[in-house]
């Protein structure tokens, strides 16, 4: 565990480099929404497993019609799997639900929801700057470095889209963004 989570942190700072020295492309072409959302979901199912966290159900949503993305699934995955971390990391009890949220003629929507401990409004912004945590706390508590919500803004501005997110103490956090179809 030592190891992964060391191997975790200095591939988050060796992308956050990459990132912001413009060393990083998108590749863009085709692929099954619902197949990409299944691989994770089998990831994380096995990552709750292994956390011990039996009080949180992974809730995956899929399109209920056939859904092609026009993006860099690899990236997809990455975002995916940061937010993912987070909001597993940050619930002990309910549910964390992610996929595709909604679907119109151009994009899908895509979120990672949680019932976790939530952010208070203050600290909106600074989550999303390197090294940034809602509390200083948070390390201390739940570990992390600060990278991944970073990491997952600069691949979004790269696929030109963006993220948002509403959140509050003892509410849990939605993170959603926009790809096209």
């Amino acid at each position: 565990k030592s190891a992964e989570g060391l191997l975790k942190i200095i591939n988050d700072i060796l992308d956050i480099s990459r990132l912001e020295t413009g060393k990083v492309g998108i590749e863009q072409k085709p692929f099954d929404a619902a197949k990409t959302l299944s691989i994770i979901d089998s990831l994380f199912q096995k990552k709750l497993a292994d956390s011990g966290k039996k009080e949180v159900e992974l809730i995956v949503q899929k399109p209920n019609i056939p859904l092609i993305l026009n993006t860099d699934e690899n990236r997809l995955i990455q975002i995916f799997s940061n937010l993912l971390d987070n909001a597993i990391r940050f619930t002990s009890e309910g549910s964390v639900t992610f996929g595709i949220a909604k679907v119109n003629e151009n994009s899908a929507e895509l979120f990672v929801a949680d019932t976790g401990v939530g952010i208070p409004k203050e600290k909106h912004e600074i989550i999303f700057d390197s090294f940034s945590q809602a509390d200083d706390s948070t390390t201390r508590s739940y570990g992390g470095t600060g990278l991944g919500l970073s990491i997952v803004k600069k691949l979004l501005e790269l696929m030109s889209s963006d993220i948002t997110m509403e959140s509050a103490p003892g509410k849990g956090s939605v993170f959603r963004f926009q790809l096209p179809v």
